[in-house]
């Protein structure tokens, strides 16, 4: 019940919670929101237990709602440590997977790749309608070969017009879809699980104005295990009848189910979980969003928050109903939710 200072961090206890086996977990798939933030902040998550990188996950405005999904490796007695670096805030902690020992996830100690402010990767912001590849790979304890994916939180700031970021493999065609949504004045991050292209590289797409880009890496997925990214495909868009027909907002105290399997790249069956990015826009009231797999009861716990005027977007991991499907839900007002499918988990 009490909020975490400036420079101070919490240890959250994630093993034997919520789902989570006490023993044998090597990471987790945790949504963590901030509230009630009393100055502009910044939040960091990391293994309980060992020195916290130099490295952002959230970044975090006074009386407004902030999420992000973070894959992070489960440190001492099971925890994660949350840090905050100024004011006071309460976090809110959703658990939404685990990968066990041995699995496919390996994590690495997080590292920033890309800091156009000060030229780690890229001394140049990026300009509208531009691109920048970014090597990945034999970097941070990433392997040179043998990648399929990795796992990383991309930090838009000092946009100086609204506009959207897009991540995807070096190589393919730019696709279609969003990973994070900037407006000038407002730092925003978003973990993404992008696929590894050409040369062991990602690609990152700037749609308008200039903004400079922050990207730290968190982990890797290897080549030929149970994950397999894809192109990012989108398979919902409400406001354009993508996924759904007709074209329609999702109301208050709605839900809407999606085909996740309708994505270039994911097979129809076998699926266990999917990796997706959810966007929303043109809300008429501050709400949230949940996403859960059909065929079960909707979970008490958020996968995205938003407001009037603001495209929020957040990147989650959300187990597959046995149709194949996933369910979104809107609490309050109306909002167009978006959905692109990052990359699946087979079972």
């Amino acid at each position: 019940m009490t909020p975490v200072g400036p420079g101070e961090h919490i240890d959250v206890q994630v093993a034997g919670a919520g789902g989570v086996p006490s023993m044998g977990v090597a990471a987790v798939a945790l949504n963590v929101t901030a509230t009630g933030a009393t100055e502009q902040t910044f939040a960091t998550a990391w293994p309980a237990g060992v020195s916290m990188p130099g490295t952002s996950n959230l970044n975090i405005e006074p009386n407004t709602d902030t999420p992000n999904q973070v894959i992070v490796a489960l440190g001492e007695d099971g925890k994660v440590s949350l840090y905050n670096d100024r004011g006071s805030v309460h976090f809110v902690v959703d658990v939404a997977g685990y990968f066990l020992a041995g699995s496919p996830m390996q994590s690495v100690t997080p590292t920033r790749l890309l800091d156009t402010r000060n030229g780690i990767g890229s001394s140049m912001k990026l300009g509208p309608d531009s691109k920048l590849t970014l090597p990945v790979t034999g970097m941070a304890g990433i392997p040179s070969t043998g990648v399929d994916s990795v796992v990383v939180n991309i930090t838009g700031t000092r946009a100086t017009e609204s506009t959207y970021l897009t991540a995807w493999p070096t190589g393919s065609a730019r696709p279609e879809t969003s990973t994070l949504n900037l407006m000038p004045g407002v730092d925003r991050p978003n973990s993404a699980i992008v696929k590894v292209g050409d040369n062991g590289s990602i690609d990152l797409y700037n749609f308008a104005g200039d903004t400079d880009v922050i990207v730290d890496v968190f982990g890797y997925l290897p080549t030929g295990s149970s994950y397999t990214g894809i192109v990012p495909d989108r398979v919902l868009d409400t406001r354009n009848a993508i996924g759904v027909n007709p074209a329609a907002k999702v109301g208050a105290g709605q839900m809407i189910s999606v085909d996740v399997t309708d994505a270039t790249g994911v097979p129809a069956t076998g699926v266990d979980s999917v990796v997706v990015t959810l966007t929303a826009t043109n809300a008429t009231q501050p709400s949230w969003a949940t996403a859960w797999p059909s065929g079960q009861s909707r979970p008490l716990a958020s996968s995205l928050n938003y407001e009037p005027g603001v495209d929020v977007a957040n990147t989650v991991l959300v187990k597959v109903g046995a149709d194949g499907k996933i369910e979104l839900y809107n609490d309050r007002g109306d909002v167009d939710l978006l959905v692109d499918v990052l990359g699946y988990i087979a079972r």
